[in-house]
């Protein structure tokens, strides 16, 4: 009933082992993972590859989805503050 919660940057270091003596890697890791992610994205767009327009359409979904889940967290009373 009652799952915790974990941020992205708790489940990155729980999946990649991070070493607790430098809380900063695991943050670092997860935005250097994403802007991989952004560019690989972004590659595709600029090469109008055959799936690029679904691509653009599932990241926005990806977006919204993410907004959404956001805002019923604030409205069921978590902070925005990370545990």
């Amino acid at each position: 009933m009652n799952e915790p919660s974990f941020s992205a940057l708790d489940r990155h270091a729980v999946l990649t082992g991070a070493n607790d003596s430098f809380p900063w890697l695991s943050g670092a890791m997860l935005a250097m993972e994403a802007s991989e992610v952004i560019r690989l994205r972004l590659e595709k767009f600029a090469h109008r590859d055959a799936d690029s327009d679904r691509e653009a359409c599932l990241m926005v979904t990806e977006k919204l989805v993410a907004v959404l889940q956001a805002g019923a967290q604030l409205l069921a009373g978590a902070t925005l503050a990370m545990p």
